[in-house]
């Protein structure tokens, strides 16, 4: 069955490369001779081989290293700028490696090629011919067909020996659309008889629009090629006939979808205008998603702690050893000491406690930092105050009863310890009425001012606070 084959796909989508993959590896229809326009440098061609150019690019340069290929790649760059290939003109120095070269190395080039990319069972009879036949020239191997011939002129595409099969790169060149009721040229209107005259055709172009209508019309096989993020492999769509729009959503749905792995293997075969180096490169539209996924994430993490105050579990971030009245856990802020003692620091890490309820008094039998100022330690009250954001938040302070027992002298009409007294006129000498008294010296901390020396704060189911110190929960006698 013979027919006619339409390649497209944007710059760069491999079109050329799976074009030439798919006929080389095509097993039904081996023994065709293959004739091909527009393929530069092609080295399949033993004439390409055989050539200068053939020499230069496919033997010559890729032997190059160092300060050498840079200097080279400057030429080639200088000669590729006025749209033509390095000539031995340009290099004039290699004229006499180049000519010892020729006695064998374009078949041996070609040869190289073909033992690349073709599959072994296609090499078989080659290769079992140059083992009869070591010294083989090309006109005697020629006979296995697995040379490309290039042809002058596409439109001649259908005075060419058949059965072969024909491949035009670029064909919107010689084959573009025609005004309305114009007549058909011969070279569209053989189209309609390809499949009965021995020839397959594959036409390759950026997008169906661009050449003919009578020739869309006449398709067979259409393959579009899209590469993605400028990644290493392309996607392949197949379709049964022509689509006119293969980027269409509803004509890829309907599309057979095949993931294609660029293959090395072919790269180098020929002179491609895009070459095979392929670097990730994310489309603009991207970059302005991922900025706006930033910035919506960085306003979530901030708005989290706006209204929670990055509060988790017993620990928070609320200052002053403030405790939210809403909430179950008490703020753990570091703070100091201020009485100057000299106490030994314990970790601050904060630990998940999972122990019975002690009462506080049980502490006095542990050793603990405070174990050296104070005999017994209770909870001294709260304080409910409103912070800059409106919310009220719990502040809960702590007694400290040191061994120091502060004496002084009292009216008898009663007044209590200095501490108690505000306007100080315990001070006052009154013989005939005072009386000696005594009390206990208390000191005040808030809970954070006892963060930094290992001791942390929960509250209780029913919100009592307790004191968490070495793993252990100890219940705070209320207003000692």
């Amino acid at each position: 069955m013979y027919s006619l084959t339409l390649i497209t796909g944007r710059p760069g989508a491999n079109k050329t490369l799976n074009t030439i993959k798919m006929i080389v590896q095509d097993k039904d229809h081996q023994n065709r001779v293959v004739f091909y326009h527009n393929i530069p440098l092609m080295f399949l061609d033993y004439s390409v081989c055989n050539s200068f150019q053939g020499f230069f690019y496919g033997v010559f340069r890729p032997s190059l290293q160092g300060n050498d290929k840079e200097h080279y790649q400057l030429l080639m760059e200088r000669c590729h700028n006025q749209k033509r290939r390095v000539e031995l003109k340009d290099v004039p120095h290699l004229e006499q490696q180049f000519d010892a070269w020729q006695y064998d190395g374009g078949l041996q080039l070609w040869l190289s090629w073909c033992r690349r990319v073709y599959s072994s069972s296609r090499l078989e009879p080659l290769e079992n011919y140059l083992a009869i036949n070591p010294d083989a020239t090309f006109d005697q191997l020629e006979q296995f067909n697995l040379h490309w011939i290039s042809f002058d002129n596409p439109t001649d595409w259908h005075l060419l020996p058949r059965p072969c099969r024909i491949v035009v790169d670029e064909c919107q060149r010689w084959f573009l659309p025609r005004r309305p009721g114009s007549e058909v040229p011969k070279h569209i209107s053989e189209f309609e008889t390809v499949r009965h005259s021995g020839g397959d055709v594959f036409l390759i172009t950026q997008h169906p629009k661009l050449i003919d209508s009578n020739i869309r019309r006449l398709v067979v096989n259409h393959y579009h090629f899209v590469r993605k993020l400028g990644m290493n492999r392309v996607i392949k769509y197949g379709f049964p006939d022509c689509a006119d729009d293969p980027d269409d959503y509803h004509a890829k749905q309907s599309a057979d979808k095949q993931t294609i792995q660029s293959d090395k293997t072919f790269f180098g075969l020929y002179h491609s205008a895009d070459r095979h180096n392929y670097k990730f490169k994310l489309p603009r539209k991207a970059y302005f998603f991922i900025v706006v996924a930033v910035v919506l994430v960085l306003l979530l993490f901030l708005a989290y702690f706006r209204l929670f105050g990055g509060s988790n579990g017993d620990s928070s971030n609320h200052s002053g050893g403030a405790v939210s009245v809403a909430d179950s856990s008490v703020a753990v802020v570091p703070g100091g000491l201020d009485n100057g003692s000299n106490f030994s620091q314990a970790p601050r890490s904060i630990q998940q406690v999972e122990s019975e309820v002690l009462p506080i008094t049980a502490l006095s039998n542990q050793p603990h930092p405070l174990n050296s100022l104070c005999q017994k330690l209770s909870l001294a009250g709260h304080e409910d105050i409103r912070d800059s954001s409106g919310r009220t938040v719990r502040t809960y302070y702590l007694n400290c009863f040191t061994e120091n027992v502060i004496s002084y002298k009292a009216q008898a009409s009663g007044s209590s310890s200095p501490g108690e007294n505000q306007d100080g006129d315990f001070a006052r000498n009154n013989n005939d009425q005072a009386q000696s008294k005594s009390y206990q010296e208390r000191l005040l901390f808030t809970f954070d001012d006892l963060i930094q020396y290992g001791y942390q704060f929960t509250l209780s189911s029913n919100q009592t606070p307790m004191l968490v110190y070495g793993g252990q929960k100890y219940l705070l006698v209320n207003y000692n």
